[in-house]
């Protein structure tokens, strides 16, 4: 029985029948009912999604969710717990309130509560005051995530944009129930390095500062998180906590591991915490979001903020209901980041100063969701794309320049090449076109030329990046190179004679292929590859030559030049050949693993991570859309699923699940670009709110013809013009291939640019 069944499904039907906010459509097709939140939640090493389970609304600052552990230490584990939960603990920590979706490094975990019965010195500490749940007892759908710990106390969670609620329920015979409130709680090594907390005890309120510097923001880019928090009722004592032990009836307390507690006056207890990371009376603001409605109302609230983006592909009621909870699960996690960190008209930037400003967009884990997330908010959600591309820019002029993964206030340049020059180029190209798009060519321009450093001029001058000079060589050239493909392909838009040189660079990448090895490999500086008989050269080894891949990855990395691809292989038929084994040798490879759940990379196709991402996809760019049918039925029936284990790898900020998205709607992105390519849908019938309605006839892995407004359709992609002013786009779908979208191969229309 899937899981959705037993919780999501389950809790949204409570919530349905027992506080209607407004009226949803019939639960049959209302897609909030199909969003299963703990999907993905399991894995481990580079099988591991690591999504976010808790409570948030769609691109909320607050993440409102439970920190999860086992025997092994939070630092020796910290790669599994990157947003706070993970299936296979069997401890809740506690409950945080800001976090990360689908990232490969731990952060945030910002202000964790956590009810209890009675307090010692052994509860100032995470293993102190864990306690262990089953998954039995949990139920999670969105905006709303609920638990009952092993001691019996009930814990409901709900968010708004800025702030989250949460409500404890104590076994009436509870001698003394107290909520724990660890102020220097973090997620990795780092955590807070100084906080400072100070309590009312009249009142209720809560209220301080923290430090917040997890392992991906580091010490020395910390920023200040202000909170303010309420108790209701009011607490009939409090204590605190510091580097010295316990303090019964301290009100106020300060350091870098530091904490509150409350002696609560009854065995119901409801938190409101604003946070901010503009002042406190910001944070006491966004406390407002929440306080003086009920948990229900607030959840009620936060399914509604979900329904009509969760709506925006509209299923038809008759889809079956494991491949819509996959569907719109997957859409819903696309959601999730980036965060909008405005907070009433106002955001703290990256220069860390305070701007007006309704919307700033940060957690853009770019390097990854430039391929898949961006194209599917462009398209789908045109609106919240420019703002995102307005949020770039932003940064881009606070910043003095592009930056690559920004997290909250921070640019941590992790990653490589210029990802933010494919999004921008990339909302431009497909309609979204509303942000400041000749400001937008000049930081792509600028970055182009004297942005991306000495290293990138070394690899200009050579043809190729020399790996004395440039560091996972190969990477970066297939980056760069997408980066530079995208600005050509903006330029070409205007009629810019300058588009030539563009596509000139982006070629770049060619200068590593080495025609002995059938690879993009790295390079030399004086030309030489290192030859496979001297240095035990094996493609599906991971090395310094690539970023998060091996040879077998990276032949697919730069799709955007697949004539380059084509003629190193020696020709069409020697790269289908060439790609049909990959694959083929991809079907017969079981996921390997170390021990338990911890996998390995593939050695061949790797879905669990991004540089090969569009391989399955540039057999139908060369003309044989048959064969990516055939592999891309294999890899939506074996990457995904509506279990715990349910994404192939990291999410990345939604990058796996926006794939999903764009795969299932029959349209795939080659991004930078105005271009679609056609695969079969899974679904018999979408409404987009443009208008447009993709149907199929038939059943079948393979299209067998397509229909745009009623008129036979033969090539196998689109440009986005077409797309955005059609009506209805029908695939003839078949069991067998047949010979539909062979001709005018996207291959052809690259070479000839």
């Amino acid at each position: 029985m899937p899981r959705f069944s037993l919780f999501a499904g389950l809790w949204a039907l409570v919530l349905f029948v027992g506080c209607p906010a407004s009226t949803p459509p019939g639960l049959d097709e209302d897609p909030v009912m199909f969003v299963d939140p703990t999907i993905g939640t399991g894995g481990g090493g580079w099988g591991q999604p690591q999504v976010f389970v808790g409570a948030s609304l769609p691109f909320g600052m607050a993440k409102v969710g439970p920190d999860t552990s086992d025997d092994f230490s939070r630092e020796l584990m910290g790669f599994a717990h990157t947003s706070g939960y993970w299936f296979n603990d069997r401890y809740i920590d506690g409950f945080s309130h800001l976090h990360l979706h689908g990232t490969g490094i731990e952060d945030l975990g910002t202000l964790l509560l956590m009810p209890t019965a009675g307090m010692s010195p052994q509860k100032t500490q995470e293993d102190g005051y864990r306690q262990a749940y089953r998954h039995d007892d949990e139920t999670a759908a969105a905006g709303l995530y609920q638990v009952t710990l092993e001691d019996g106390i009930a814990v409901a969670l709900t968010a708004s944009q800025n702030a989250g609620a949460q409500r404890h329920t104590f076994p009436d015979d509870t001698e003394d129930p107290v909520l724990i409130i660890d102020v220097s709680h973090g997620i990795g090594r780092n955590g807070t390095t100084d906080a400072e907390v100070t309590a009312d005890l009249a009142t209720g309120l809560i209220e301080g500062r923290l430090r917040s510097a997890g392992r991906f923001t580091g010490t020395d880019r910390a920023f200040d998180i202000f909170f303010s928090l309420r108790l209701t009722p009011p607490p009939r004592a409090v204590g605190t906590w510091d580097e010295f032990g316990l303090h019964d009836d301290e009100t106020s307390a300060a350091g870098a591991d530091i904490g509150l507690y409350a002696h609560l006056a009854e065995p119901v207890q409801r938190t409101d915490v604003g946070l901010s990371l503009i002042d406190l009376d910001q944070a006491r603001q966004n406390r407002g979001q929440t306080e003086g409605r009920t948990i229900d109302d607030i959840a009620a609230a936060a399914r509604d903020a979900w329904r009509p983006l969760l709506d925006v592909a509209h299923l038809g009621a008759t889809e079956d209901p494991t491949a819509r909870t996959i569907f719109t699960t997957a859409l819903y996690h696309a959601l999730l980041c980036p965060t909008d960190y405005a907070e009433g008209g106002r955001y703290r930037g990256l220069d860390r100063a305070v701007h007006d400003g309704d919307t700033f967009y940060s957690e853009l884990s770019m390097w990854d969701t430039y391929r898949t997330a961006h194209p599917l908010y462009a398209w789908l959600f045109p609106e919240r794309a420019a703002d995102m591309a307005g949020s770039i820019l932003t940064m881009a002029a606070q910043h003095g320049g592009l930056p690559r993964w920004p997290l909250a206030i921070n640019e941590t340049g992790t990653m490589l090449g210029s990802p933010a020059s494919i999004i921008l180029a990339d909302t431009w190209l497909r309609g979204a076109d509303t942000f400041d798009t000749d400001q937008a060519l000049a930081v792509m321009l600028d970055d182009a030329e004297s942005g991306r450093g000495a290293g990138y001029a070394a690899c200009r001058a050579e043809g190729f990046c020399p790996r004395e000079q440039m560091g996972r060589p190969v990477a970066h050239a297939a980056e760069w190179g997408w980066a530079d493909f995208a600005i050509g392909q903006v330029l070409a838009h205007l009629d810019d004679d300058r588009a030539d040189d563009f596509r000139q660079r982006a070629r770049l990448v060619r200068g590593h292929f080495d025609p002995v090895a059938g690879f993009f490999r790295g390079r030399n500086l004086d030309g030489s590859f290192d030859r496979p008989d001297d240095d035990g050269f094996d493609p599906t080894k991971m090395d310094e030559d690539y970023a998060e891949g091996a040879a077998w990855h990276y032949l697919y990395a730069a799709p955007y030049d697949l004539p380059g691809l084509v003629e190193g292989l020696g020709g069409r038929d020697a790269f289908l050949a060439t790609t049909r084994s990959f694959f083929d040798q991809a079907m017969a490879t079981p996921p390997r693993y170390l021990i338990d759940e911890i996998r390995q990379p593939d050695p061949y196709y790797w879905h669990g991570n991004e540089p090969d991402l569009h391989a399955v996809f540039t057999l139908s760019m060369a003309g044989a859309p048959a064969d990516t049918a055939k592999y891309l039925a294999w890899i939506r029936a074996t990457k995904y699923d509506a279990s715990p284990w349910g994404l192939d790898g990291n999410d990345d900020a939604g990058t796996l699940s926006a794939w999903y998205v764009l795969s299932a709607l029959g349209l795939f992105p080659l991004p930078g670009s105005d271009l679609w390519i056609l695969v079969p849908p899974l679904f018999h019938q979408v409404t987009l709110p443009s208008g447009l309605t993709i149907s199929t006839t038939g059943t079948g892995d393979y299209i067998t013809g397509v229909t745009l407004d009623g008129a036979a359709h033969d090539r196998a992609w689109l440009t986005h013009a077409e797309l955005a002013d059609a009506t209805t786009l029908v695939f003839a779908l078949g069991a067998a291939p047949t010979g539909w979208g062979q001709a005018d191969p996207l291959l052809e229309r690259l070479a000839g640019e």
